[in-house]
């Protein structure tokens, strides 16, 4: 497992990345279509002669603006959101979603940042600025095709929150499907599945994206790094929150979430996990919520909403106890 803590970017212009080289009312349901001008199989090959090709370091840097918004005081209960916002393809649907959740802190997977596919908008920086939030993004994959001649694509995590956002670290998972994106025609990429992990609302969160391309087994191994990560910092006493997209088979919860309960975590949401749809195509949940050291008033999905194929999944904790 590596980790990567870099310096901030605390200034990003809009839409370009900094890597550029030169109960709330109803949403209709909306995911984006296929859009042709964006490229497919072959064409996004071509990235890898015409865009910059990014060093590991270059693209799980974390970025963003964590304390823009200065310091308010901390509630006693707090609303934690948890989506995958597929890219960030309907910012503005994604922003009216997430405003009528009124969240204090926001863990975001499949983000954007100078992606053809959303406009080349840095995407967590323009929810952020919707939503008067601070931001924090973590690169997951460098985009082949997605970018521009002098500036790279990426994709990846990003944590919004209504407080300061500190001690910021990109943790690269040690298992990873290694060939399953850079040797995709359809997909191209250059990077590796992560956990982004930081400090705000006097919360520890790891926003974690795990790998859809392999077996519940082979997820459960990336579980365990995030779980071996909070085993060295685990003395600071933080409430911690782990969430995101987990991308678990009809039955993975069973096992797979086995490294977090076995250091204390608990499922922070309502129902079965087996039959809490998560997302427009499957039944069992893919998305999850599990927390240590809080006590959760109150959490669900929410199925009305969507901008995605996954819904928004959101709970409510203060700090103290256990589930």
């Amino acid at each position: 497992m590596q980790a990567s803590s870099l310096p901030f970017a605390l200034r990003t212009e809009p839409g370009r990345s900094r890597l550029s080289r030169g109960p709330p009312p109803p949403v209709t349901a909306h995911f984006a279509q296929y859009d042709p001008s964006v490229p497919l199989g072959v064409l996004r090959l071509s990235g890898f002669f015409t865009e910059p090709a990014l060093s590991d370091d270059e693209i799980h840097r974390a970025t963003g603006e964590p304390d823009r918004m200065g310091a308010p005081p901390i509630a006693e209960t707090l609303t934690l959101v948890s989506w995958n916002i597929a890219y960030g393809r309907n910012c503005e649907r994604h922003a009216d979603v997430l405003g009528s959740l009124d969240p204090d802190v926001c863990l975001l997977q499949e983000v954007d940042l100078g992606c053809r596919r959303s406009g080349f908008r840095n995407v967590a920086q323009w929810l952020a600025e919707r939503l008067s939030m601070n931001w924090l993004f973590g690169g997951e994959f460098q985009e082949i095709g997605q970018g521009r001649a002098d500036s790279a694509a990426l994709t990846g995590q990003a944590i919004l929150s209504r407080h300061p956002i500190t001690a910021p670290r990109v943790i690269r998972f040690a298992h990873q499907a290694r060939f399953r994106w850079r040797a995709s025609p359809i997909q191209p990429r250059r990077g590796a599945r992560m956990a982004l992990r930081a400090h705000t609302a006097g919360l520890r969160v790891y926003n974690a994206h795990i790998e859809s391309g392999k077996n519940d087994a082979f997820r459960q191994k990336q579980l365990a790094d995030v779980g071996a990560d909070e085993d060295t910092v685990a003395a600071s006493h933080h409430p911690v929150v782990v969430a995101g997209d987990f991308n678990c088979g009809p039955l993975g919860h069973v096992s797979m979430l086995d490294p977090l309960h076995q250091r204390g975590f608990v499922d922070a949401l309502e129902g079965h996990p087996g039959h809490r749809r998560t997302t427009i195509r499957n039944q069992h949940a893919l998305d999850w919520v599990v927390v240590r050291g809080l006590t959760v008033v109150s959490g669900g999905v929410a199925t009305n909403h969507a901008g995605s194929d996954h819904y928004p999944v959101w709970v409510r904790v203060r700090a103290g106890g256990g589930a």
